[in-house]
């Protein structure tokens, strides 16, 4: 990295020198227009940009984790396997890739999962944030769902926002006290996991169970005395 660029922080992909398949790279804008055959990692760099980077990942993952990025323009658009952006600054997934094998973006300062991957192909990590709401448009995750230890209040029309989780949903450590049904709207779902276990066992008895058994767990919430859970 040059000193300069690392005297004001600013530092991009592009001023990154690293190894890959045992030869020294260095990205730069000739990069972004190309496709990426294998892993890239770009971790620990201090990076606060992701300029320079390649549009495809094929045959790889890719790693920008342990970085200062606030956001993830820049970045690949698409990725076959992994997609690692933990323990950044991001306060949004805006340049996200649109699909990737499975996402974390764990341990940052997010509020929303808007930009998130529309399609996930393994498992989803959003934990260990400060989110309040999902305002995303994901339509697959093939995996398991987890977003425990955030800011969640309501899980209000969640069947709108995330449309298939082909695993686990996970939202533990949150402290949500209404509008919970949407959860069996979501296509796929074969376990939730919640602080309430009282509220989580009348859930995961009536899963994939179709709308009917939405109202039936209506019926059981509102007469557990939970009504403002008993909501999409």
């Amino acid at each position: 990295m040059r000193f300069r660029e690392y005297l004001f922080e600013e530092v991009t992909a592009a001023t990154v020198k690293f190894r890959a398949n045992g030869l020294p790279v260095q990205l730069d804008n000739n990069w972004r227009n190309k496709t990426w055959h294998g892993s890239l990692t770009l971790s620990g760099f201090g990076i606060t940009s992701l300029d320079g980077c390649p549009k495809f990942i094929v045959d790889g993952g890719f790693s920008c984790n342990v970085n200062k990025l606030q956001n993830l323009i820049g970045g690949p658009e698409k990725v076959t396997k992994e997609y690692n952006c933990q323990s950044n600054k991001l306060t949004s997934l805006e340049g996200v890739a649109t699909e990737v094998g499975w996402f974390d973006c764990t341990v940052n300062e997010l509020t929303s999962l808007k930009y998130a991957p529309k399609i996930c192909n393994g498992d989803f990590y959003c934990d260990d944030n400060m989110i309040k709401e999902f305002d995303c448009e994901i339509d697959l995750i093939a995996g398991h769902f987890y977003c425990t230890n955030n800011q969640l209040t309501s899980l209000k029309n969640i069947h709108k926002h995330i449309k298939c989780i082909k695993g686990e949903f996970h939202c533990a450590d949150n402290n949500i006290d209404s509008h919970i049904l949407g959860l069996l709207l979501i296509d796929g779902v074969i376990h939730i996991e919640m602080n309430n276990k009282y509220i989580q066992n009348i859930l995961n008895r009536h899963l994939g169970k179709g709308r009917q058994s939405v109202m039936d767990a209506q019926r059981e919430l509102i007469d557990a005395g939970y009504e403002e859970f008993a909501q999409l």
